[in-house]
């Protein structure tokens, strides 16, 4: 479970006298849920059961996101019919951290569009010829940026005297 998302954490009701998995007993269970060691709180939302005939006693506890967050969650179940025994259940939220993105997923968001027709892939293109590429022509009319590899002109500039752009090609294919 990570910090600050919203889950289940499953309880197993039994009853001690007989030893089997306690069901129908979900309204004689008291929750409390504790964060980092906290003095119990009771839950937003209502214990569920799971299954009364194959899963006899499974019960999930809803928690929030506010209830993840933090470094120990801890689920107690407590009962008045002492026959009726309840484990508690302790939880380490983990920080949410070191996603990573799908190779569909990267290449939906290069090809997403930036302006006019140029997707995100294209237009990285011309800015890195533009911010680190060979360049050509500086303090004359006609200003041109390489690629990277030195294998063709990204963007060819013409320029008036002051160096203000009068025409601009840009070449963001591979």
């Amino acid at each position: 479970m990570y910090k600050g998302t919203t889950g289940y954490i499953a309880l197993y009701a039994w009853d001690g006298a007989n030893s089997i998995g306690r069901s129908s007993y979900s309204t004689g269970i008291t929750i409390k849920v504790c964060l980092d060691n906290s003095t119990g709180i009771t839950p937003g939302s209502t214990l569920l059961e799971v299954g009364s005939t194959q899963n006899a006693g499974v019960y999930l506890q809803p928690v929030s996101s506010s209830e993840t967050n933090c470094n120990v969650l801890t689920i107690l179940g407590e009962t008045t019919n002492t026959d009726i025994k309840i484990r508690p259940v302790i939880i380490f939220p983990k920080e949410k951290n070191n996603y990573s993105l799908s190779s569909a997923g990267a290449a939906t968001v290069l090809a997403s569009i930036v302006e006019g027709t140029f997707d995100l892939k294209e237009t990285l293109r011309i800015l890195l010829a533009k911010a680190t590429g060979k360049a050509t022509g500086g303090g004359t009319t006609a200003v041109t940026f390489r690629d990277l590899a030195d294998g063709k002109n990204r963007i060819v500039m013409t320029v008036d005297s002051n160096g203000n752009r009068t025409t601009v090609a840009l070449d963001e294919t591979t």
